[in-house]
């Protein structure tokens, strides 16, 4: 197998298995929630809802994730301003 195959194949991989998984994990939450609509039982709600401690965790990731994604996108545009010209061979 050579390195290039490994190189299209670990991305190939990655986006073939995770978007139905998320799409999957998202799915079977909405149907726990639409059961404690439908029954009022506090079971299906107390397992839709993350913990204090999950979301404690996505918040920290999110402040310091959010400001690098920010940082990197402006510093692209601000890098790359004024250099791209549309002529004949554009599409």
């Amino acid at each position: 197998m050579t390195p290039s195959r490994i190189q299209f194949g670990a991305p190939i991989s990655f986006h073939y298995i995770h978007p139905p998984l998320r799409i999957g994990l998202g799915v079977v939450l909405l149907s726990i929630e639409g059961l404690w609509l439908k029954t009022r039982n506090p079971l299906y709600h107390h397992n839709a809802a993350s913990s204090h401690k999950t979301l404690g965790i996505m918040r920290t990731i999110a402040l310091i994730g959010v400001p690098i994604v920010l940082a990197y996108t402006v510093s692209i545009y601000w890098i790359y301003r004024g250099k791209v010209k549309l002529d004949k061979m554009s599409y």
